[in-house]
């Protein structure tokens, strides 16, 4: 009983420490160049395609600033991302209406079977690539490493691309 006070506690303390930056998404008005549709779908399909130009590049070996400069540009569009939906991927539910709340919670549902099913079939391919002897292209650690941070960022990022894509409007 008392390690569900402390936990409720716990709780309490950091949606009231999220409140004030919850505010901000909700009521900021500067980004509102960002949620027309087809702006947020524009910024869509430019973290999708940073997210694959990084991972690509660390496929092949590429240089490493360039690629230091995706992950940069990738944190940037996400940033972006989240202030034109909002915040409304990653506030607690306690700071978000209900609508907001089931839109959240649908993207979540659809980025988890996304995520799941892509990272299965990576790890089946890259199994069977490094277990048949018939085939002459074992994973190296290069390749591991792109496949890490492509799952890493549309981890991050997917929530928030999908309700941005989806939502006509925010």
């Amino acid at each position: 009983m008392m390690a569900m006070n402390e936990t409720q506690d716990l709780r309490r303390q950091m949606i009231d420490k999220a409140r004030p930056q919850a505010d901000k998404y909700l009521r900021d008005a500067r980004y509102d160049w960002l949620r027309p549709l087809g702006r947020r779908r524009a910024l869509v399909m430019t973290s999708a395609a940073i997210i694959a130009a990084h991972s690509l590049l660390l496929w092949v070996q590429g240089p490493r600033l360039v690629s230091l400069v995706l992950m940069v540009g990738g944190f940037v569009s996400y940033s972006l991302l989240k202030w034109a939906v909002r915040g409304m991927a990653d506030l607690p539910e306690e700071l978000i209406d209900e609508r907001m709340n089931a839109v959240r919670d649908r993207q979540y549902r659809v980025a988890y079977t996304l995520l799941s099913g892509g990272m299965a079939t990576i790890l089946l391919v890259m199994w069977m690539a490094a277990d048949a002897a018939r085939v002459a292209w074992p994973p190296q650690a290069h390749h591991l490493e792109s496949v890490f941070w492509a799952l890493m960022f549309s981890a991050i990022c997917l929530p928030s691309m999908l309700v941005a894509w989806t939502e006509p409007e925010v």
